[in-house]
């Protein structure tokens, strides 16, 4: 998908925390619609770098009971040990609205560049309608379906488990925590539904 490379840092230096973009100023990960999302992998080389990542910007991730992350901490960083250069086990999840900044640190005693290797998939997405009306309106094979796939789905939490603003253009559409009232309304339909005419 996509690489970016912080500027070189010396022995125990560090870039403060930023937007990534490409040669062309093309910002990565950042989706351009509310309709897409990327799934990622974030490979880091060399090995030892530390690289810090708040979501949104003003948020701090990877901290479990310490708050207010500098760069250079011994805490809230993930290395190229733990995501690999080649081989990304750091998993992320990109939507519109909610965007990350990154930092590094070079705790080596050499000058190095630090590099990341983004690599995934782009998802076009349908968001889900609370809508009693747009719910009564769909056929019950429809509503079915729906609901059996909604079932499938894997709930994950997205970020970290601090909360973060909702994005002004994702407030018409379900939060995630609201599946199972969208499962109990579609179900409920449903029962009104049997006996009747399908539509």
């Amino acid at each position: 998908m996509a690489t970016y490379a912080f500027s070189s840092l010396s022995a125990g230096g560090s870039a403060d925390f930023t937007r990534l973009q490409d040669a062309e100023k093309v910002k990565i990960l950042e989706p351009r619609t509310i309709t897409e999302i990327y799934h990622v992998g974030i490979g880091i080389s060399p090995s030892f770098v530390r690289i810090y990542m708040k979501e949104p910007e003003d948020v701090e991730r990877f901290t479990s009971y310490k708050t207010g992350i500098s760069i250079g901490a011994n805490y809230g960083y993930i290395t190229g040990a733990d995501s690999p250069y080649f081989d990304p086990t750091w998993e992320y999840f990109a939507i519109k609205g909610i965007i990350p900044v990154f930092g590094a640190y070079n705790p080596s005693s050499r000058t190095i560049t630090p590099r990341l290797n983004i690599e995934g998939r782009k998802y076009r997405v349908t968001w889900l309608s609370l809508s009693r009306e747009a719910l009564e309106r769909m056929p019950v094979a429809a509503l079915k379906k729906l609901a059996a796939d909604v079932q499938r789905a894997k709930i994950v939490t997205k970020g970290g488990v601090q909360l973060i603003p909702v994005p002004s253009d994702l407030r018409a559409y379900t939060p995630i925590s609201s599946v199972y009232s969208f499962l109990e309304e579609v179900e409920t339909i449903l029962k009104e539904k049997k006996g009747g005419s399908s539509k």
